[in-house]
């Protein structure tokens, strides 16, 4: 069918039915759902990665070097008294302090209660306040390590104030003189204000990856719940399929909880938990046309596919834009499935027309949510294209998608130049990701700094109650995970 005969002006068009991929849908449907979020797996110890690099003995000065041009590494392998003596008093040097073990400790249990107040049924709290509390949490570790790495500084320095350690020191390095010692000390000091430097680096970097990954899944339980309910109320053949994946999820959580009340409904809000897009037996556009999903080998979604009908007047001479519904359909699914990035493949013997459909597929992924770049996951320094349009074979640029040069349409150029069209749907998407940002900040269903307090009261009490069990010798056992995933 040529182009010519296909009504893409925009004086035929209505795309009232894209409305509910707006950011303001979504949101709504997410917001009556919202308790069908979940955090897999919880949040890590914050002490985790400080602990597991923190500089602990000798080791920390292995690659300096020794009078002989040896290094001290090389010396430290001797199994003479004053080496022994040395690698002791270093490494209690560097043992960490009764009260950093103490407040080690109390963030462990800190992050276990929090785990424990993640997995259980209600009350629920958002992934938003939850990235909140860990941040403060850690911020507070992070003071603890600077105070813990000036005492190994002090402690350090003050060895060399010690007659025997310096003598021993000389005997295992070989060092024959004071300005050897003086000299070894000024290195050591200096290699340890390094690692601990690359310490709190890695502490921070660790921080922030936590938080960035707490609101990536936030995100990705925002697109998978409201497109899953968006779906729900809007396609039969998909509400069918959700309705009988709920029964039997239902049906499984009945036979493998031991005690406990089960209420899981439209009214709870938990409606869609543990329910995978990828996993619903019948996938459809809002136009009811069919999306094939081929997975991997671990049961998630790697391609995407739906065939446009090749002649049908009723779908291409529709006032409603059906092919613009289909391809946001399509690109909200993959949304869905927890991917950052899309790459859409069009085909058609018309030049033209498949050029079209590279720009509305191009379109359909910024409505979608998508963003036209991503951090490269090899490279966090580099940005990477996240939308790719190939059109019959060949991947195209979105500039090269909205140059004049490939239309010679004159309804299309007399509505509007392609160059303008790019530049006004760019424009709405940076406005839709605005929209997005603050529906998610505010992370209903409670307001974000009421919530992280409640978060905060919760954890104590939990705390305490833990405490309490201590007390009295009774295990408080490990924190409930959900039955459902």
């Amino acid at each position: 069918m040529p182009i010519q005969s296909l009504p893409f002006g925009k004086h035929l068009a209505t795309k009232e039915r894209l409305e509910l991929f707006s950011p303001k849908s979504m949101n709504k449907q997410f917001e009556t759902y919202s308790t069908s979020a979940e955090l897999s797996g919880g949040v890590k110890d914050p002490f985790a990665v400080y602990s597991d690099n923190r500089i602990k003995n000798m080791d920390a000065f292995a690659a300096l070097k020794t009078p002989d041009d040896k290094t001290v590494g090389d010396k430290m392998q001797a199994t003479t008294q004053a080496v022994i003596d040395v690698k002791a008093a270093v490494e209690k040097a560097l043992t960490p302090d009764p009260k950093t073990a103490e407040a080690e400790k109390d963030f462990k249990n800190q992050v276990k209660y929090l785990n424990k107040l993640i997995h259980q049924e209600k009350p629920r709290f958002s992934m938003g306040a939850i990235g909140s509390y860990l941040q403060e949490a850690n911020g507070q570790a992070k003071d603890v390590i600077k105070v813990q790495q000036k005492i190994e500084k002090d402690n350090l320095v003050a060895l060399f104030s010690d007659p025997t350690f310096k003598t021993n020191l000389k005997d295992s390095l070989g060092l024959t003189t004071d300005a050897h010692i003086q000299d070894k000390q000024k290195e050591m000091v200096d290699a340890l204000d390094k690692s601990q430097a690359e310490e709190l680096k890695k502490f921070e970097d660790s921080v922030s990856s936590e938080v960035i990954e707490i609101h990536r899944q936030a995100q990705r339980e925002r697109d998978r719940i409201s497109y899953i309910a968006t779906m729900y109320h809007n396609n039969e053949h998909m509400k069918r399929a959700i309705d009988e994946m709920i029964t039997k999820r239902d049906q499984n959580i009945e036979e493998t909880m031991a005690e406990g009340e089960i209420n899981i409904n439209q009214e709870g809000l938990a409606f869609f938990k543990g329910i995978k897009v990828e996993d619903i037996p019948v996938i459809e556009t809002i136009t009811g046309r069919e999306i094939k999903v081929n997975k991997d080998e671990n049961g998630k979604a790697i391609s995407f596919s739906m065939q446009l009908p090749r002649f049908d007047p009723f779908y291409y001479s529709s006032r409603h834009q059906k092919v613009d519904y289909d391809l946001t359909s399509l690109a909200s699914a993959v949304k869905a499935c927890g991917h950052n990035r899309i790459t859409t493949a069009v085909t058609h013997k018309d030049e033209e027309y498949a050029m079209e459909l590279g720009r509305k597929a191009f379109e359909a992924a910024l409505k979608a949510g998508f963003t036209e770049t991503v951090t490269d996951p090899k490279d966090p320094t580099k940005q990477i294209p996240a939308i790719k349009i190939k059109v019959n074979g060949q991947e195209k640029t979105a500039e090269q998608l909205f140059s004049s040069s490939y239309t010679t349409s004159s309804r299309e150029q007399k509505s509007t130049s392609l160059e303008t069209r790019l530049k006004t749907i760019r424009s709405e998407a940076a406005e839709d990701a605005k929209k997005r940002e603050a529906y998610a900040k505010t992370d209903n269903p409670l307001n974000a700094k009421t919530e992280f307090e409640k978060i905060k009261k919760a954890v104590g009490e939990e705390k305490a109650k833990g405490m309490a069990a201590k007390d009295n010798d009774v295990d408080p056992g490990p924190a409930p995970v959900s039955p459902v995933h």
